[in-house]
């Protein structure tokens, strides 16, 4: 090889993709995390056949007792595969976080207007789940087709604890494992009625399939030589080859 196309070779790294999938939602997979459950709601994930985008999808129900006027009740939950897993002191530093799946409306009752879940992506690192703020998209309520929602992030000041938005994720190469999943959330806010009155008990149904989350590792600059090493390198590759040629004289 010439030395020249090895210098500059070596000097150019590839950072390859890690990418998770899951487009079936076996019963188990899943570890769920309750954020905030009102009392008298919940909420189950299960996996649903054949009306998927394709085939297998997460069937997800919430159900909200009735709700006395005043009052606000919610059911927040996110969930992890234990499988989808970044190490940063062995993949290297956490760089990109490409998010998407798709979701469909698939009804709601006992809501003046229909309602569609919020969905967002969760990182789990220390026993510590965190979110993006601001970041919830829905499907169009009462659609008939899937929808995809898509997230993209590239920095650890994204994320905030749910707790405690005072802290954030570790994702340099002294970090702890990281865990990648998705948030689903709803809830009632009852108004408008009379003291004592209650409103009525409310469902919403979701589907959601293809969950995807594509990782790759943060470009390490150190590693990257200056514009004046590249010619130090060039100039002794080229002193090397010309005494080679006296030698060979």
């Amino acid at each position: 090889m010439n030395p020249k196309l090895l210098f500059l070779a070596l000097a150019s790294p590839v950072f390859a993709a890690t990418v998770y999938t899951d487009g079936t939602f076996t019963n188990g997979v899943w570890q769920a995390i309750d954020l905030q459950t009102s009392a008298g709601s919940t909420l189950s994930i299960t996996q649903g056949s054949t009306t998927g985008n394709p085939g297998d999808f997460a069937n997800v129900q919430f159900a909200i007792t009735p709700t006395p006027t005043g009052q606000t009740k919610n059911i927040n939950r996110a969930n992890f595969r234990s499988d989808f897993l970044w190490d940063p002191s062995v993949d290297g530093p956490l760089g990109t976080m490409n998010f998407s799946m798709d979701v469909k409306n698939l009804g709601s009752t006992g809501y003046s207007i229909l309602v569609s879940a919020f969905w967002r992506p969760v990182i789990l690192q220390s026993g510590l789940t965190f979110t993006v703020l601001s970041s919830s998209l829905q499907a169009t309520a009462g659609g008939s087709a899937f929808q995809p929602l898509t997230w993209n992030f590239t920095n650890a000041s994204n994320w905030v604890n749910f707790e405690n938005p005072a802290l954030t994720p570790n994702f340099t190469a002294s970090g702890a494992p990281i865990q990648f999943g998705y948030r689903v959330q709803t809830g009632v806010v009852c108004s408008g009625g009379s003291a004592g009155t209650f409103c009525p008990a409310a469902t919403v149904s979701d589907a959601m399939d293809n969950f995807r989350v594509e990782l790759t590792a943060a470009e390490q600059t150190s590693g990257v030589p200056e514009p004046s090493t590249w010619a130090l390198g060039i100039v002794g590759l080229a002193a090397l080859a010309v005494r080679q040629g006296q030698l060979k004289k």
